[in-house]
């Protein structure tokens, strides 16, 4: 059995670089920010455990089992810069700079998941061909919990930014929490047919559930489930043991929440 640990943490200063007019970054003195000296940060918090599990029960069986947790807080408020400008007003062809205005999209995330896999391999022949059968499940648990502000302002100057301003009131714009859980069962086979080729075929099925509560009024919460098959299928060439050539062809799928 192992165990491990990884944690880590950032402290940044977000920098989101130069405004754009007509599709090009203004032309300015590369060393220019329009963040605020005082407010503009980016804190990160990403802590990761992990337990493994790996038994032979003979040459021709092993198991492998995995269980990971990660849990990774994210918080940063930074100014974003855009153009103010005169004759048109919304910086078309012909139009002035004005100035720089800032939106400051403040976030606050918490994601955690939940993970365990377990996969059984054996191997063994029929009719003179040599299997490497691979079998398991995976189970996953994810929460996302959700918090942003939006605000505008304050502007300043294109060439000379005063970074020590005090940032606009703001505004609460998303407050959610999502919860998701998935269940895959999956097999797979690498069949050795002769000397130079292999040939592989897996398939997978999987179950996903999502649900989002949307904490603001007059926000509509959301709710998913996802059920699929996908499936692989490969050719392996290794004409030498120093070389091998994979082709393969797969499907695949995103759950409806994720994108």
């Amino acid at each position: 059995m192992n165990f491990s640990y990884f944690f880590q943490h950032e402290n940044n200063i977000p920098d989101y670089g130069f405004p754009f007019f007509h599709g090009e970054p203004v032309r300015v003195d590369r060393g220019t920010w329009y963040g605020l000296t005082k407010d503009d940060y980016e804190k990160t918090y990403t802590n990761i455990g992990t337990i493994s599990l790996n038994h032979q029960f003979s040459d021709a069986l092993n198991l492998r089992s995995a269980f990971r947790y990660s849990n990774v807080r994210r918080d940063v408020e930074p100014s974003i810069p855009a153009l103010t400008c005169v004759a048109p007003t919304t910086c078309g062809a012909g139009a002035t700079i004005t100035g720089v205005t800032r939106s400051r999209p403040d976030r606050h995330t918490t994601e955690g998941i939940a993970d365990s896999q377990t996969d059984l391999t054996g191997r063994f022949n029929t009719f003179g061909f040599g299997h490497t059968l691979t079998s398991g499940m995976e189970l996953s648990w994810e929460t996302f919990d959700n918090l942003r502000y939006a605000s505008a302002g304050p502007s300043t100057s294109l060439n000379d930014p005063n970074n020590n301003q005090t940032p606009n009131s703001k505004t609460l714009a998303v407050k959610a929490f999502t919860n998701a859980a998935g269940f895959g069962i999956y097999a797979a086979d690498q069949i050795a047919l002769h000397e130079w080729f292999d040939i592989i075929g897996g398939v997978r099925w999987d179950y996903f559930s999502a649900n989002q509560e949307n904490k603001l009024p007059g926000q509509v919460d959301f709710d998913s489930l996802d059920k699929m098959f996908s499936y692989r299928g490969g050719l392996v060439f290794h004409p030498t043991p120093q070389q091998s050539y994979y082709f393969s062809y797969a499907s695949a799928f995103n759950p409806r929440p994720k994108g």
